[in-house]
């Protein structure tokens, strides 16, 4: 894979990026503005690291759950597997 210059994000596939940006997934914003929406995300989720102190030497990780139908929640449940509900889930 050969890395590309652009001034424009990767097209937006994360729900909650889309919503933060207010474009729909797929959108490919400006580089900056994506940026930026992904800082405003891990801030909202208590993800930032802070500026200094012990915490702040970190390499830090963001782990994202999948959104699942229906019936994959209740297959997962059924294997005995957590099920994590996110906003406006139904689950």
């Amino acid at each position: 894979m050969v890395l590309a210059r652009s001034t424009s994000a990767a097209p937006i596939s994360y729900p909650h990026l889309a919503d933060i940006l207010g474009v729909p997934l797929g959108a490919q914003p400006p580089l900056t503005e994506a940026a930026h929406g992904v800082l405003v995300d891990r801030n909202n989720r208590g993800l930032s690291l802070p500026a200094s102190g012990p915490d702040a030497r970190q390499v830090g990780s963001v782990f994202l759950n999948p959104t699942i139908t229906d019936n994959q929640a209740r297959a997962v449940r059924a294997a005995g597997g957590p099920v994590n509900r996110s906003q406006g889930s139904g689950l």
